[in-house]
């Protein structure tokens, strides 16, 4: 699991990704260990479809060093609404994933590069 290297870039693919977080942690966008690519984060929206409050978490896992750091944490995102989370200066590795809990209303939507 290294850092490849993206100065000899050959493949710049845009992405776009949705999911809902559900009651355990759910993956947004993880990096495959062994995938030889990074992915540039572009933004990451969550948005609250029901009318009631729910709690957003979200966390940065790194593969080497093994480490798992809170982006949100327990954040109240009313209902009806949406936020804007500032990832856009994060890369992935391989093996990194940024994951998030969101009892099973809250909706991440992710755009990134993936970079091989």
């Amino acid at each position: 699991m290294a850092a490849p290297n993206i100065v000899a870039v050959t493949t710049i693919t845009g992405r776009v990704v949705t999911v809902t977080l559900g009651a355990a942690a759910t993956d947004i966008v993880a990096n495959g260990a062994g995938s030889g690519k990074v992915y540039r984060m572009g933004g990451l929206i969550v948005a609250n479809p029901s009318i009631n409050p729910a709690l957003l978490t979200l966390s940065i896992a790194n593969a080497e060093p093994a480490h798992t750091a809170a982006l949100v944490s327990k954040l109240v995102v009313p209902g009806n609404a949406s936020l804007r989370v500032p990832v856009d200066k994060i890369n992935l590795e391989e093996g990194d994933k940024i994951t998030g809990l969101g009892g099973g209303v809250l909706q991440a939507t992710a755009t990134f590069e993936e970079i091989s």
